[in-house]
């Protein structure tokens, strides 16, 4: 599953992603592992809005 593949690699986080994310942190006045939490709900919805071959269900 490729959105699979990118939630791993997304956990992974490069300094480019840190800096992002602790700018949203510091944006909406939030923990940087609020935004973590948020993202990853985030991606967790829309994986289940498709199927394995990346149709919209």
């Amino acid at each position: 599953m490729y959105l699979v593949r990118n939630r791993k690699r997304l956990s992974t986080s490069s300094t480019g992603t840190r800096k992002h994310i602790k700018k949203l942190a510091e944006e909406n006045d939030v923990t940087r592992n609020a935004v973590t939490v948020m993202l990853k709900y985030a991606l967790n919805k829309i994986e289940q809005s498709f199927d394995e071959e990346g149709n919209k269900k």
